[in-house]
């Protein structure tokens, strides 16, 4: 039921920080300086996802707002949508568990019963 209540209130946040255009304005600086390069897309994207992993300590949370941010970019450079999933489960899945702070990484140091910097290096 958490996991639930975590995407629903992921998805009303983003929702009306999206209609309002603050979702926008945020990314709008980024995108410019990518310049088009689907290296830079790539880069942005995958650094948005860490910075929302950081932010909001969860993983679900992050694919979702990751994927309202850039789905425009991607679309706008012809992308596929399916780089962008791509993208946001290297950095956002991938990296959570290395995040002290994160949900991912309490429950994968208490369910080996190690401390998170036993197995950082083996995260990647």
């Amino acid at each position: 039921m958490s996991s639930f209540l975590v995407v629903l209130l992921a998805m009303c946040v983003t929702g009306i920080l999206e209609q309002s255009g603050v979702l926008s304005s945020l990314v709008e600086p980024l995108v410019k300086r990518t310049q088009g390069s689907t290296f830079r897309i790539t880069l942005a994207t995958m650094v948005i996802a860490l910075i929302t992993n950081m932010i909001g300590s969860s993983m679900l949370l992050t694919s979702i707002v990751a994927g309202s941010l850039m789905k425009n970019v991607f679309k706008n450079n012809n992308l596929a949508p399916e780089n962008l999933t791509r993208n946001i489960e290297d950095a956002g899945t991938m990296g959570a568990p290395v995040i002290p702070w994160n949900s991912n990484e309490i429950y994968c140091s208490y369910l080996l019963a190690v401390s998170p910097y036993a197995y950082f290096h083996m995260s990647f």
